[in-house]
């Protein structure tokens, strides 16, 4: 796999550095909203709650429902990776992951949320599986250190940005937002 990327990025001639770091981009920026999902729902749990008319204990569920999905399913994507593709993988991890994120946004109901949040929860660990074995096939050893460091530096933003963003959407849109937010970013990054 890593043959075929780098010959592919290497066939566009001088815009080798560009599509390398571009794709490092879209990869971060995925990653930002994944961990982002992580987090945001924290400060949403009170509003949930009482939207949906449940325990904010039952709420919580929303938040350990898709941090346990992700943690099962990692080491399972990462070896179905080596098999069908890490491109292709995390690709059909977007898919599900905004497919989650629409469902989650429209719930109704806290049962819906939660299977939507496992929805979620397995897009979010294929493209999580793949993003740092994608950054090592298009990235040249001298610079996979720097590469990899820029990738992380998304993950940590998402951890410290979700709450806060949550608590933003929440003081001007519906809870639903929180969720539907990510799910149109994330159109408007594939559309440019």
């Amino acid at each position: 796999m890593r043959t075929q990327i780098n010959a592919t990025i290497l066939s566009a001639g001088g815009e080798y550095v560009f599509k390398r770091w571009l794709i490092l981009m879209t990869l971060g920026l995925f990653f930002f909203m994944v961990i982002i999902d992580g987090t945001i729902v924290v400060v949403a749990v009170p509003t949930i709650a009482q939207a949906l008319a449940v325990q904010p204990s039952r709420v919580n569920l929303l938040l350990t429902v898709y941090l346990t999905t992700i943690s099962v399913c990692l080491l399972f994507f990462g070896q179905l990776a080596d098999q069908v593709g890490r491109t292709r993988l995390f690709i059909h991890g977007t898919y599900w992951f905004l497919l989650g994120s629409a469902v989650a946004g429209l719930g109704v109901n806290l049962q819906l949320v939660l299977a939507a949040r496992i929805v979620q929860a397995v897009g979010a660990s294929m493209t999580m599986a793949t993003s740092y074995a994608i950054v090592a096939d298009v990235f040249p050893p001298a610079l996979l250190g720097r590469a990899l460091g820029v990738e992380s530096i998304f993950i940590s933003l998402g951890a410290l940005a979700g709450p806060g963003i949550g608590g933003l959407i929440l003081s001007h849109l519906p809870w639903g937002f929180i969720f539907l937010g990510q799910f149109t970013d994330w159109l408007g990054v594939c559309g440019d």
